[in-house]
């Protein structure tokens, strides 16, 4: 088991939060990909002089497939793969499944989660590789899942039996969700009381992971614009306290990053803003719509300067995204997006610099 497994989205900013981690990093996590389908295909661009309406044909997109069996096929690397979000009805499973195939073939160490939900044509998929690859499989637990917390254990039998696996193959994937200051005592005894139904009458599960995430949905609760807000981390209040129980036997820890547990793709131009984990808490440095502010995205060249200047800052040797922060606040303060980058170019920085963080404090 490794010791850190975020959770992250299979888009362009979070792969290239991956890909940037230092290899000691690499070795010490393994991810977790909610796999998305719309990250198999891209746009064809239009010719010049064709009509902007015209409608565009979409090509396979090799950027999931690319990513992984170039930073990702090191010896011991492992990764999980979850199909939560993933649209089952449109014929886009066979095109992930030639993927998968390619990238088990050249040593990527892909582990499938599964929960009881989960799609037929998935869970007789996931049964093939077991048989060919000898693979592990992860059985993901929530709330919302199956028959919840209460039934957890049902569901767990359920799923070992369908794929015909042993328990000694499988790790768990506690999801507590939301973590709030009103719910997250409530997610701890939650935590505590799902891995005591788990382990009552199997005890030799390869491990048990649980993961929580306390950045909200959005950033409109943050009202003034040009300043700094601090969000406690209230999925490390959860860990450290899990830490301090006995009864939590072989746990591993996970969670979101600087993002909200529950995926939903934001249709709509958020704020330019930026997120920042420290120990116990994120700060948001919170700007204004591009439209709304006459530096448009130059205002994340004043984040970073004012980042930069505070004992918070990690250093630009710290991880790839705090050099990042560090070229960004150098600059002369203009609306570039070429020079600023875009909202997935502060995903990547955020995401790489929180999970190379927990990564030195775990």
């Amino acid at each position: 088991m490794k010791k850190y497994y975020p959770i992250l989205i299979s888009k362009q900013g979070e792969l290239t939060a991956i890909q940037h981690l230092t290899q000691d990093v690499k070795d010490n996590i393994c991810p977790v990909i909610e796999i998305l389908e719309e990250i198999l295909e891209k746009k064809i661009r239009l010719t010049k002089g064709m009509p902007k309406d015209t409608p565009r044909q979409k090509k396979y997109n090799d950027l999931l497939e690319k990513t992984l069996y170039t930073h990702w096929s090191f010896d011991g690397n492992k990764i999980i793969f979850d199909f939560t979000y993933f649209n089952f009805a449109n014929g886009k499973f066979e095109v992930i499944k030639n993927v998968i195939n390619s990238l088990l073939a050249r040593k990527v160490n892909i582990i499938f989660a599964v929960q009881s939900n989960s799609e037929a044509q998935y869970l007789d998929s996931v049964k093939e590789w077991i048989k060919k690859y000898k693979i592990n499989v992860c059985i993901r637990i929530s709330r919302t899942i199956g028959n919840g917390f209460d039934g957890c254990n049902k569901d767990a039998s359920e799923l070992l039996e369908r794929l015909n696996i042993s328990s000694r193959n499988v790790m768990l994937l506690i999801d507590l969700g939301y973590a709030n200051k009103d719910n997250f005592d409530l997610l701890f005894s939650t935590a505590k009381y799902a891995t005591l139904l788990l382990t009552q009458k199997k005890k030799d599960w390869m491990g048990i992971i649980i993961s929580s995430g306390s950045f909200p949905k959005d950033l409109s609760e943050f009202k003034t614009p040009n300043s700094v807000y601090t969000i406690k981390r209230y999925e490390w209040s959860i860990w450290e306290k899990i830490k301090k129980d006995e009864d939590f036997p072989l746990i591993k820890y996970g969670d979101y990053g600087t993002k909200y547990p529950i995926y939903e793709d934001a249709g709509y131009a958020g704020t330019i803003s930026i997120r920042y984990t420290v120990d116990g808490n994120f700060f948001i440095y919170k700007g204004q719509k591009t439209d709304l502010h006459t530096d448009g995205h130059g205002q994340y060249i004043s984040h970073c300067k004012k980042l930069t200047a505070t004992e918070d800052y990690f250093g630009k040797d710290f991880s790839w995204g705090d050099m990042k922060i560090d070229e960004i606040s150098k600059e002369t303060i203009k609306n570039n997006k070429l020079v600023t980058g875009s909202a997935g170019t502060w995903v990547s920085i955020s995401q790489n610099h929180h999970i190379t963080h927990l990564h030195e404090i775990l």
